[in-house]
């Protein structure tokens, strides 16, 4: 399995599983929404640039912020890989997914210019086809973009771009529905 997020998300979209009726599996936009919202909770400091931006003297636009988006993704790409292998061997499926990460998030601690307040957000209004939407098309603009060579690897490795598409998909998924 590839470590990136974008192919990690597509991967939980139509894992290579079929059901007993020989029909391809999927996982739609509010499974994947449910569980990207379900690692808000579980975020520390170090962890979530959204807290960082809340609790500590720094810019959204400050290089100090990078490490934080870096360790976010990380979180993100590994508990999302997590699932994804549990679906592939059918531990679990979406149904199982939706019962077990659906549950309430209690406040809203992030700064608002981070992702994690848009998808606690979103995920208040019990938006969570809007949030997997806003993962799959962020992190599909961003490999895109990776792919023809317009991003510097060293940007490409550590996530910090793919944590800025994401967040440009949720504002703009957030936004949508103001209109």
């Amino acid at each position: 399995m590839e470590y990136s997020l974008s192919r990690i998300v597509e991967q939980l979209s139509n894992p290579n599983v079929r059901l007993e009726d020989n029909s391809a599996y999927r996982i739609d936009d509010k499974t994947l929404g449910i569980l990207y919202a379900s690692i808000m909770p579980e975020l520390k400091l170090e962890q979530s640039p959204g807290l960082a931006l809340a609790q500590l003297p720094i810019e959204p636009s400050q290089p100090e912020l990078n490490p934080y988006k870096e360790r976010f993704q990380e979180r993100t790409r590994s508990f999302l890989s997590c699932r994804l292998g549990e679906l592939v061997v059918r531990e679990y499926t979406a149904k199982d997914f939706r019962r077990i990460y659906a549950g309430d998030i209690e406040k809203n601690p992030f700064s608002p210019n981070s992702v994690e307040y848009l998808v606690v957000l979103l995920a208040e209004q019990k938006r969570f086809e809007d949030i997997g939407c806003g993962l799959r098309e962020g992190t599909a603009k961003y490999s895109q973009k990776a792919a023809k060579g317009k991003i510097p690897i060293a940007v490409r490795i550590n996530g910090i771009g793919e944590y800025a598409a994401i967040y440009a998909e949720l504002l703009s998924k957030n936004q949508e529905r103001k209109k």
